[in-house]
């Protein structure tokens, strides 16, 4: 401890700078970050229908009759986009910017939206990856088995924020995609 300089009283020291808003502070801001993320969590849209868009939808949408429907993609719970290839989200650019190459590699690729206004779920499906690239490249249906599949992993999300894909589908990734594009 330093004397005080002469002329002025001990009280009068300057006391040691201290960086940031000390551990009182840290606490309340980690505080706020959880409360913030819970609520973008718990905020889901009413409705708990899924929109289906891509190729080979009618045949994944005939095994799927039984799960309320939206007829735009902002009305759903979850959004289930079929790809053919992973290289025709090029055609998609709203897709295409929230994905940033992340949607390519899985078959499965859930991109979690959170968003003041509901958490929403978009399930991108590989379908080459699920062996059904070449029939639908040469004007087919798309093949039963990866109907089926493809089926299967839109229920599994449609159950659950963290879903357990099928085992047909391999192994899923889950992007957590951060409001007004954070």
């Amino acid at each position: 401890m330093t004397p005080a300089p002469p002329g002025l009283p001990s009280e009068a020291r300057p006391s040691p700078r201290r960086l940031g808003p000390g551990p009182k502070g840290a606490i309340a801001v980690a505080l706020l970050v959880v409360a913030v993320a819970i609520a973008l969590v718990a905020t889901a849209p009413r409705s708990a229908a899924l929109h289906l868009s891509g190729d080979g939808v009618a045949e994944v949408a005939a095994r799927l009759a039984d799960l309320p429907r939206a007829d735009i993609p902002d009305a759903a719970l979850v959004e289930a986009v079929l790809l053919r290839r992973p290289g025709n989200i090029r055609h998609l650019p709203d897709l295409a910017r929230v994905c940033r190459g992340r949607c390519a590699g899985q078959a499965v690729t859930a991109l979690i939206r959170l968003s003041p206004g509901g958490t929403r779920k978009t399930v991108v499906i590989d379908l080459e990856r699920l062996g059904a690239g070449a029939a639908l490249d040469q004007g087919g249906a798309l093949l039963p088995d990866a109907a089926d599949c493809a089926a299967d992993v839109i229920r599994a999300e449609m159950a659950a924020l963290r879903a357990d894909p099928p085992d047909c589908a391999g192994t899923r990734r889950v992007v957590f995609v951060l409001p007004w594009g954070l």
